[in-house]
């Protein structure tokens, strides 16, 4: 397998692993246990995120998501967000934006071809048109490595994955966008505003639902949800989990739980856990 292939492979199981994360942490909630068909609502306006408009998928991901009624489990579910990837896939629908810049260079040589042809069938001599074409394919190439200059920022950002869901280079981001701000913010920067609200939005992103499940996988991640420190040095952490019979499971797992969330920075200090029951008061 080629290092491109590898790329698109892994790339493609990113997808799928972010859809898993958003499908546990739904179904988690007990009440959300006889809404089986949530979980096709959830998986077309993500992936819509990365592919655009997938409408005509609305009823073959309804279709996948019978299997899940009376049927939650990290397996069940994981094998229903292979089912929608894999659908796309066969289907060559799905284009992966994550790597988009492994095909940038075959784009614009193409695009550099069919300029040649239209300016040669428009009766233009041919050096007039290797000299239009080569202006043309510079400016595509400068709006490509700004875009994926964009998407490199976006992948060590504090909010990452955020802000590669709004698929942030789909387009140029005015400077007044937000999302443009965000980009921009600086951990050291002289703008001592600029440096505490990136520390802010840095701490948020470690208990985003992507993350949390890199850290925990799925059966542990469907049990229980992270949600706060209780303290400001980051040693005691607060996790939710759906019922009273899982806060008494999940207390034999304290340790389990502080071994796999330490592998992230933001996590580093733990030295205890708190359970909440879903939808109760501290």
């Amino acid at each position: 397998m080629s290092q491109g292939e590898k790329n698109h492979t892994g790339s493609f199981q990113n997808q799928i692993d972010y859809l898993v994360a958003s499908l546990l942490d739904f179904f988690r909630d007990p009440k959300h246990e006889q809404k089986h068909l949530y979980a096709a609502k959830i998986a077309s306006r993500q992936i819509s995120l990365h592919v655009g408009n997938i409408s005509n998928f609305d009823k073959r991901f309804i279709y996948f998501s019978r299997t899940l009624k009376n049927n939650f489990n990290p397996q069940s579910i994981r094998r229903f967000a292979e089912e929608c990837f894999l659908s796309l896939a066969s289907s060559k629908f799905l284009k992966d934006d994550l790597t988009k810049e492994d095909y940038g260079e075959k784009s614009l040589r193409k695009k550099a071809q069919q300029n040649i042809s239209i300016s040669l069938a428009a009766g233009q001599t041919q050096d007039a048109a290797l000299r239009r074409a080569a202006h043309e394919l510079v400016r595509e190439k400068r709006k490509h490595d700004q875009a994926n200059q964009l998407l490199h920022i976006a992948r060590n950002h504090p909010l990452k994955d955020m802000l590669i869901a709004c698929r942030v280079t789909e387009k140029p981001l005015a400077k007044e966008d937000i999302k443009n701000q965000f980009l921009r913010l600086k951990k050291k920067t002289g703008n001592s505003q600029s440096g505490v609200l990136y520390g802010l939005l840095e701490k948020a992103q470690a208990f985003s639902a992507p993350r949390l499940h890199r850290l925990l996988g799925d059966e542990l991640f469907f049990l229980c949800r992270p949600i706060g420190f209780l303290d400001a040095l980051g040693t005691t952490l607060m996790v939710e989990v759906p019922t009273n019979a899982h806060l008494h499971a999940l207390s034999y797992r304290k340790l389990e739980i502080i071994r796999a969330l330490k592998k992230d920075l933001a996590f580093q200090k733990i030295r205890t856990i708190r359970f909440k029951v879903m939808n109760t008061m501290i």
